[in-house]
Protein backbone atom coordinates (compact mmCIF):
# COMPACT_ATOMS: atom_id res chain seq x y z
CA UNK A 1 0.00 0.00 0.00
CA UNK A 2 1.50 3.32 -1.10
CA UNK A 3 0.76 6.89 0.76
CA UNK A 4 1.39 9.93 -0.34
CA UNK A 5 1.34 12.42 2.07
CA UNK A 6 -0.69 16.20 1.02
CA UNK A 7 -0.63 18.36 3.86
CA UNK A 8 -0.26 18.83 7.76
CA UNK A 9 -2.19 21.06 9.67
CA UNK A 10 -2.05 22.28 13.60
CA UNK A 11 -5.81 22.31 14.39
CA UNK A 12 -7.13 22.70 18.17
CA UNK A 13 -8.93 19.24 18.83
CA UNK A 14 -12.82 19.66 18.95
CA UNK A 15 -13.51 16.29 20.60
CA UNK A 16 -11.02 13.69 22.00
CA UNK A 17 -8.81 12.11 19.56
CA UNK A 18 -6.33 9.02 19.75
CA UNK A 19 -2.78 9.40 18.84
CA UNK A 20 -1.54 7.02 15.34
CA UNK A 21 1.76 6.46 17.15
CA UNK A 22 1.09 6.36 21.26
CA UNK A 23 -2.24 5.60 21.30
CA UNK A 24 -2.85 8.43 23.93
CA UNK A 25 -5.43 10.27 24.16
CA UNK A 26 -5.66 13.87 22.30
CA UNK A 27 -7.55 15.99 24.74
CA UNK A 28 -10.27 18.58 23.77
CA UNK A 29 -8.38 21.78 22.87
CA UNK A 30 -5.29 20.43 22.58
CA UNK A 31 -2.93 21.06 19.76
CA UNK A 32 -2.15 18.28 17.07
CA UNK A 33 -0.76 17.32 14.20
CA UNK A 34 -3.19 16.32 11.54
CA UNK A 35 -1.37 14.59 8.68
CA UNK A 36 -3.69 14.26 5.51
CA UNK A 37 -2.58 12.20 2.26
CA UNK A 38 -4.21 9.42 0.35
CA UNK A 39 -3.52 6.08 -0.48
CA UNK A 40 -5.00 3.02 -2.29
CA UNK A 41 -8.48 3.56 -0.85
CA UNK A 42 -7.99 7.42 -0.80
CA UNK A 43 -8.10 10.84 1.33
CA UNK A 44 -7.35 9.56 4.50
CA UNK A 45 -5.92 11.25 7.61
CA UNK A 46 -4.71 10.75 11.23
CA UNK A 47 -3.89 12.89 14.25
CA UNK A 48 -1.08 12.89 16.48
CA UNK A 49 0.55 15.00 19.03
CA UNK A 50 2.93 17.23 18.28
CA UNK A 51 5.39 15.71 20.38
CA UNK A 52 4.95 12.42 18.98
CA UNK A 53 5.07 14.12 14.88
CA UNK A 54 8.39 15.66 15.82
CA UNK A 55 9.79 12.39 16.69
CA UNK A 56 8.89 10.89 13.14
CA UNK A 57 10.54 13.84 11.26
CA UNK A 58 13.91 11.42 9.97
CA UNK A 59 11.71 8.71 9.28
CA UNK A 60 10.86 6.72 6.05
CA UNK A 61 8.33 4.36 4.52
CA UNK A 62 9.85 1.36 6.24
CA UNK A 63 10.01 3.05 10.01
CA UNK A 64 6.11 4.02 9.36
CA UNK A 65 4.93 0.10 8.12
CA UNK A 66 6.96 -1.16 10.90
CA UNK A 67 6.37 1.34 14.19
CA UNK A 68 4.77 -0.55 17.44
CA UNK A 69 5.51 0.06 21.11
CA UNK A 70 6.06 3.77 20.08
CA UNK A 71 5.89 5.84 24.11
CA UNK A 72 4.33 9.40 23.97
CA UNK A 73 7.63 11.32 25.18
CA UNK A 74 7.15 12.12 29.19
CA UNK A 75 8.56 15.45 29.19
CA UNK A 76 5.74 17.31 27.17
CA UNK A 77 2.52 15.04 28.55
CA UNK A 78 -0.01 17.60 29.86
CA UNK A 79 -0.13 18.60 33.65
CA UNK A 80 -4.22 17.90 33.02
CA UNK A 81 -3.34 13.96 32.48
CA UNK A 82 -2.06 13.39 35.54
CA UNK A 83 -5.20 13.91 37.42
Amino acid sequence: MSWYHVEDSNPSARKEYQCLLCCEKILVAEKHVKRSGYDDNGMTSFRMHVECASETKGWDDMDWETFEDFERPKAKRDWREDK
